[in-house]
This record gives C-alpha cells, sequence and structure tokens, in this order.
C-alpha cells in the first residue's frame, strides 16, 4: 500500500488530491497524510485549516520537507499558478505580454518548486516527489466533472465558472471567503472512480499532466490518448518520469519506520 503525504495549499484542494489518488488506485490499497495544512498524529484530523502558496513554497524549503519521507513512500506538492507571477512567488505567467500555455506554466513552476527544495533533499528523494500543479486553481480541475462544452478546459476564473454551472444544477456555490472541504469531496468525488478520472482528466491540461505523472511513475496500462502537452510535460524537472520508477502492482520503496 503506498503512502502519500499530502502539502497542498488548503484542506480543500487536499480533498480533491484525495478523489484523484483514490480513482487512479483504489481507496483501500492507498493512505493519505495530510502535512499542510497540518494534522494530528493519526493523520486524521486536521488541526489547522489554513495554507496557501506561500506556505507550501516555505515547507518546500525548510527541513520539515526532508522529514516526511521516512513516514511516507511519496510526497505529493500542490499549488495553484494563479499567485504565480507574484514577485514573492517568482514566475512568469505571460510570454511578451501573452499568457503562456499551461504546459510551459507548469514547467516554470515546477522549476521554482525544485528550486525551494534543498539540492541534496531532491538527489535522494526525487523520485518520490509528485508535483500537482494547477492552473490556475484547483477549481479548474473540478470543471471536467461540472462544466460542459468549451467551459471545460478553462484555466482562468475557475471558481466564477464552476458556481455559474453548480448554480444552474440548483447545487450550493462555493463561498471563495469560506470554502467547505466536505463540499469539495463531495464536487471531486467522481473522479474516485477510475473510469471518470481517466475520461475528464484529458479535459484540463494540468490535471491531464498531473494523471499522466501518476501514470508515469506507476507504469499503469492504458488506451487513453494523453494530450501531447501532458506527454511532453513528464520530461520536466519535478513532474518528469523518475530515474526509478514502481511498476504497477509493486509495493512501493520501503521506508524506514512507515506505518504504511
Amino acid at each position: 500500500m503506498p503512502t502519500f503525504g499530502l502539502i497542498t495549499e488548503g484542506v480543500t484542494d487536499q480533498q480533491v488530491i484525495q478523489a484523484i489518488l483514490e480513482g487512479f488506485f483504489d481507496p483501500q490499497e492507498i493512505d493519505t497524510r495530510p502535512f499542510l495544512p497540518i494534522a494530528d498524529n493519526t493523520y486524521k484530523h486536521q488541526v489547522q485549516n489554513f495554507s496557501n502558496w506561500g506556505l507550501v513554497l516555505e515547507y518546500c524549503a525548510s527541513p520539515k520537507f526532508a522529514e516526511a519521507f521516512p513516514y511516507v513512500d511519496y510526497v505529493v506538492v500542490q499549488i495553484d499558478t494563479d499567485q504565480c507571477d507574484d514577485p514573492l512567488f517568482g514566475v512568469r505567467k505571460h510570454n511578451e505580454g501573452n499568457l503562456a500555455p499551461p504546459d510551459e506554466i507548469v514547467a516554470r513552476v515546477a522549476a521554482r518548486l525544485r528550486e525551494k527544495i534543498d539540492e541534496h533533499v531532491w538527489n535522494e528523494y526525487r523520485d518520490r516527489i509528485l508535483f500537482a500543479i494547477a492552473v490556475d486553481t484547483v477549481e479548474c480541475w473540478l470543471l471536467p466533472i461540472h462544466a460542459t462544452g468549451k467551459d471545460k478546459p478553462k484555466t482562468l476564473n475557475c471558481l466564477g465558472v464552476l458556481n455559474r454551472f453548480l448554480t444552474k444544477r440548483n447545487l450550493r456555490p462555493i463561498n471563495a471567503q469560506s470554502k467547505d472541504p466536505r463540499y469539495y469531496a463531495d464536487l471531486a468525488r467522481p473522479y474516485a472512480r477510475r473510469r471518470e478520472l481517466i475520461a475528464r482528466c484529458t479535459e484540463n491540461p494540468s490535471l491531464a499532466i498531473f494523471v499522466e505523472r501518476l501514470r508515469t511513475v506507476f507504469r499503469a496500462p492504458t488506451t487513453d490518448t494523453m494530450p501531447e502537452a501532458a506527454i511532453a510535460e513528464t520530461a520536466t524537472e519535478g513532474v518528469m518520469a523518475p530515474e526509478h520508477e514502481v511498476a504497477a502492482g509493486q509495493s512501493a520503496p520501503d521506508v524506514a519506520n512507515s506505518t504504511g
């Protein structure tokens, strides 16, 4: 049973990542443990709800990042790109005034995360680090489920687009100031079914990149065609194919003191 440590911008983001991992594997085959926002020692109850992109970058640069690996097989680092052009984030979103394609933004943010991680830590654990980079926000990853037509692959104002479709279906819109993790779990639940995940992930470019990364690491067989951008992106640092891949059906690497 592979174990995954989650370093995310928030508890709602964890719910989306959880659904994707359950769909890719099986709910009974994985164990997830939230490290940011932090949980108690059982990893079952959140003791801090707040996080953001700044804290994710800070965590990656801290000794706590390396301290996660004795307890989990893989670490998933989730971050949104909506604020990546902030000077403190330090990633360009535009090329000569035009918004860069999603795969380029993912590559740049992955490089920034790589810079934050200590070089020795990266060299030792790079095969066990999974970047889940959402262009522009994790709400964009919910559009293939809840939106239709040309709105499914949108990468801008995704919360507004998502709320428009939720309202059309007489569902409660998301309050941007008070996001409910349980509601996000409900909205992301279709991804917990592998067929739904594989069918829908290709409709969002950055989600497709993350799912392709999982396929590469675990050599998951598929008859589905992934977008060219997603396939190309697996050659990027942080979302690249690892030097030592784990074959599907095998246990994840043994980790000292792992409870998984």
